[in-house]
Parts: C-alpha cells; structure tokens; sequence
C-alpha cells in the first residue's frame, strides 16, 4: 500500500496508508483506530476491503496523532484535532466524502468528523464506542484501573490484553487470539503521551455496543437525541 503523510493543524503531519485505487465506481471508506494503537492493528482488514470481489473498496488508513509513524504534538490535542487530521487525510488523498469506520476512540474521533465535517461523511460505522459526556455514562472503577493502566504499552502482557478487550469465555485462547497483537506490539509499543494527550469533549451520538468486552464504554442504552 501507498504510505503518504497529509498535514493536520498547525503543520502537524498524519501518516495514513492507502489500499486499492480511487475511482467512480469504489467507495472510500476510513478505518480510525482507538487509543494507543495505530493503523497497523486493522491486520488484513483494509487489503479484504480492497479486494473485495463483490465490492472493491478504497481504504485509508491513518495512524492517530502521537501513533505509528504521526507526529507526536508537543501539547494535549482533542478529539476535534484528531478529526481535522481526519479530514486532512482525505484532501490529501484527493477523496471528497468517505465512511467513517471507527473503534472505541476511533469511533469518538468519527462522530467529530461527522460533527465538524458532516459534508465529507457517507456514512459512519461506530463500534465499541461511546459518545462522550454528559450522555455516556463512565465505566466502572475496576475498568477504569485497567483502562489507565495501558496495558497495550506493555510487550507481552496477554493476560492484561485478553481482559481488556477479549470476552471472558475466550481468554483461554488468548495467547492464539492476541498473537497478531503481541506481534505488532513487540515491534512497536505505543508510546505514553499518546494515552494522556487527548481531553475528549463530545457531543451525543447514538451508538450500539456488545455486552461483554471490558474496554467497551459503558455507556446508557437510551442516549437522548
């Protein structure tokens, strides 16, 4: 795939990988990954989109600011920054409108693209994700420890991993499961500013998650409109 860098506020520069071609008849859809982790861990998501026999699709990529191979800001930065990287990625890719595809933060950094550039939305794909304060509801005290103590900074910490993100009845598969993520991790560990630099503030979205995967927010079932 093709790894350009598109320039977010403040010159700041977004690294984002593109699969397939850009053309009339392929879509253009947008993976956003959640905390900590950049676009590497889609695996082969983004090449199955792409080749898709029934419907080919044009993928990008972009690895969060202070992730993979992005700019690490010098000061925090906010969801609303994360999606102007969002929308630079697509002006520099030459894509008018996109669906947003997003997971746990992803899907918060989607929901203010939706909201800061709704005319670039084709449609938005939220997962594992919450709307922000004051219509989510906070997780548990027990989750939140987890949660901060970033166990995806950690190499080699299955146990901590499975629970964060696995359904209890598959940790015993963890080591087979996770070995993709161990991998990449050991090849590169997020690193720590990228977990305490964000100070999300979002609007109300309607979103639909699991019911058992720990790092999902825990968020009400009735989010008013």
């Amino acid at each position: 795939p093709a790894m350009p860098f598109a320039e977010g506020p403040r010159k700041h520069r977004v690294h984002y990988r593109e699969f397939g071609e850009r053309s009339p008849d392929r879509p253009t859809v947008v993976l956003i990954q959640g905390l900590g982790l950049d676009g590497r861990f889609w695996f082969d998501q983004p090449r199955m989109l792409a080749e898709d026999p029934e419907q080919p699709w044009h993928v990008l990529v972009p690895d969060n600011r202070g992730v993979g191979q992005s700019d690490m800001p010098t000061r925090p930065w906010t969801m609303a920054d994360m999606a102007d990287d969002v929308a630079a990625v697509l002006d520099h890719a030459g894509v008018r409108k996109a669906v947003m595809v997003g997971i746990s933060m992803g899907g918060m950094i989607a929901q203010q693209v939706a909201l800061r550039h709704g005319e670039r939305v084709a449609g938005l794909v939220l997962m594992a994700t919450w709307p922000g304060l004051p219509y989510g509801r906070l997780p548990e005290l027990d989750t939140l420890r987890v949660l901060l103590g970033s166990p995806m900074r950690k190499r080699g910490h299955v146990e901590s991993i499975a629970k964060l993100i696995l359904p209890e009845h598959a940790h015993a598969r963890a080591p087979e499961l996770l070995s993709g993520w161990l991998g990449l991790l050991r090849e590169q560990a997020p690193r720590a500013p990228a977990f305490f630099g964000q100070r999300p503030v979002l609007r109300r979205v309607l979103v639909f998650v699991g019911e058992e995967v720990l790092a999902q927010p825990l968020i009400s079932s009735r989010v008013p409109r």
